[in-house]
């Protein structure tokens, strides 16, 4: 007995110690800003720092079709400012994404689809002047008014600096159709398909009291067996994926909620359809003892995390991590429990 407690005690101090370890990692106060949506003024923000650029404006994107943004665009390159644009590769094959394509390049402005080296590039970020960088979830379309995304703004100079770095490998690999990736040193920054799956089961680690966390694809079994492991140590674990996904198999979802809930983790959808007030998940958040969060594109699924070019963001600022609990405490009551659906309940996002 004497020799079992010894173990226990040992075993609290290490888990203790390397979660301290991670926390202090972390640097602080590096959000300048935090973006939310829904938003009445949808993209604005992001707008308003393409039009401020007076040097570069570096963007990865998933889906662009937003008018104002390419309008946006094509004004910082008519007063010469330093354009290239990533766009998935894969997205390009749908003429409302191909259209976008077109129209920046016949505006002048540098544009690659992005390497299929990578499954997607389902990154969503922005680098103005090599000063700025915008990390979100969010896809510069038009259904900012009914979904939940989040945005991270830094000027944090180590953040900007590897961001440069990983985007001017990506930009080469959309020439050569590789997936190389630079050394990465920022310890706030997550990439796929490069340290995401070890740097978010590091992050659900650390959790001492509660979990709150918001997703739109599950699937990955290490970060799965993660959650429940924390819950099955009494941590309090919420999470909310959309109820109907905007996938070739809406209830994709469902045998991972099924597990999930069967290992103690408190799982509720959004109900579908969509709106305002009960806004499409779309947002990938984690909020660990409300202290601490992950934003950024990477989803639960082994895509997201192992095949996918994607990028996430952790930081501890107060301001910001007090708007994200007040928005997920906000959609956890208009959520509802997870109950069995049949084909053709989401029958336009078949």
């Amino acid at each position: 007995m004497a020799a079992l407690k010894s173990l226990f005690l040992l075993s609290l101090i290490v888990f203790i110690f390397t979660s301290c370890s991670l926390l202090k990692s972390y640097n602080h106060s590096i959000v300048d800003d935090l973006i939310v949506n829904p938003a009445s003024k949808g993209h604005q923000k992001i707008i308003d720092g393409i039009l401020s650029s007076k040097k570069s404006v570096w963007m990865k994107m998933y889906h662009l079709t937003n008018p104002d943004v390419i309008d946006a665009l094509i004004f910082a390159h008519n007063k010469k400012v330093d354009l290239k644009i990533i766009l998935d590769s894969s997205s390009l094959l749908e003429p409302k994404f191909k259209k976008t394509f077109e129209i920046l390049k016949n505006s002048g402005i540098e544009v690659r689809g992005s390497s299929n080296c990578f499954s997607v590039t389902h990154e969503k970020s922005i680098i103005i002047d090599s000063e700025t960088a915008f990390i979100t979830s969010i896809n510069l379309t038009r259904s900012y008014a009914e979904t939940r995304d989040f945005g991270v703004v830094t000027s944090n100079q180590e953040i900007v600096k590897e961001m440069n770095s990983v985007f001017i490998s990506d930009w080469q690999n959309a020439i050569s159709n590789t997936c190389q990736t630079p050394s990465l040193t920022a310890k706030n920054l997550i990439w796929s398909p490069v340290n995401a799956e070890d740097k978010l089961v590091d992050l659900i680690h650390t959790a001492h009291t509660s979990i709150f966390t918001t997703v739109e694809n599950l699937g990955n079994k290490k970060i799965e067996q993660a959650l429940t492991e924390m819950a099955s140590q009494g941590i309090e674990i919420k999470m909310i994926v959309p109820q109907c996904d905007k996938n070739k198999n809406p209830l994709f979802n469902y045998p991972f909620i099924n597990r999930l809930s069967q290992g103690n983790v408190d799982v509720r959808v959004m109900p579908h359809p969509s709106s305002k007030d009960r806004p499409y998940m779309h947002s990938k958040m984690i909020l660990i003892d409300e202290r601490r969060a992950y934003i950024g594109s990477i989803n639960f699924s082994n895509n997201s995390i192992l095949r996918a070019r994607e990028l996430g963001i952790v930081f501890n600022d107060e301001d910001a991590i007090q708007k994200i609990d007040e928005e997920f405490t906000r959609d956890w009551r208009v959520s509802i429990a997870p109950v069995p659906l049949k084909q053709g309940f989401c029958p336009e996002l078949n």
